[in-house]
């Protein structure tokens, strides 16, 4: 079974612990398995003892990442550090190895993403939909209510655990371009005129690069259930410009 995290296939591949792993971790975490890497970071599968739990704990690459990649990794880190919902990834710690890689342990998800599951087996029943609609929002909720936005919500960035049951449990993971909406937390990142997201789910404005706010979030929502109840995204074209083209007229 596939999972993701941030764009990333899951193989559950066991590795050789890195030396960074051991030297930073002291014991904390035992080194399970690499389970997602990309160009600028990899994902592991760790087991902390004394709680007997597993973690996910994504790490970056300072040689490999370009400053912005940086900041946007604690950005994400910060934006999920502040939610505390059971529809929503938690982030329980933030900091840097030895060779001075960030890295953030999560939780493990075990299960598949809402891509994965329409990749599978097409159009998902609606009482299936229903109850995993009814979670995203209730976990979005939460966070626009504690006021992040996501700005990239899409059936990838959005996992199940249990998905055989009627009703699977939903996580929503991939804050990596979350907009905290406190006046000490604008920067270059967020800037007006910037644009985030996957074209497939982009609101209008978001596609114009305007200033967004959670109703960006529930467009991009409305597109996650079209695509769900039908097995194909709402609006899509051969290019990604004709296809944010649409989604603004």
């Amino acid at each position: 079974m596939r999972t993701s995290y941030d764009k990333i296939e899951f193989n559950h591949t066991v590795i050789e612990e890195p030396t960074a792993f051991k030297r930073s971790f002291a014991g904390k975490y035992q080194f399970v398995s690499e389970i997602g890497s990309g160009g600028m970071g990899v994902i592991y599968k760790a087991k902390q003892p004394l709680l007997d739990r597993y973690y996910a704990i994504k790490m970056l690459s300072v040689q490999r990442a370009n400053p912005q990649a940086l900041a946007r990794f604690h950005q994400e880190a910060k934006a999920a550090s502040t939610l505390n919902h059971p529809n929503v990834i938690a982030v329980h710690d933030f900091g840097f190895t030895d060779d001075d890689d960030p890295y953030m342990v999560m939780d493990f998800v075990e299960g598949m993403s809402l891509a994965n599951l329409i990749q599978s087996g097409g159009a998902v029943p609606y009482e299936e939909g229903l109850g995993i609609f009814i979670q995203i929002a209730t976990g979005m909720n939460h966070a626009h209510a504690s006021g992040v936005l996501h700005r990239d919500l899409k059936p990838s960035n959005v996992m199940l655990t249990n998905p055989e049951s009627l009703v699977a449990e939903v996580k929503i993971v991939d804050f990596g371009i979350a907009k905290i909406n406190k006046a000490e937390e604008c920067s270059s990142l967020t800037q007006t005129g910037d644009v985030f997201g996957s074209p497939l789910y982009m609101s209008p404005e978001q596609a114009s690069g305007k200033k967004v706010d959670a109703r960006s979030d529930i467009y991009s929502l409305g597109c996650l259930m079209y695509e769900t109840l039908t097995g194909a995204p709402p609006l899509q074209s051969d290019t990604i410009i004709q296809t944010m083209f649409m989604h603004l007229n």
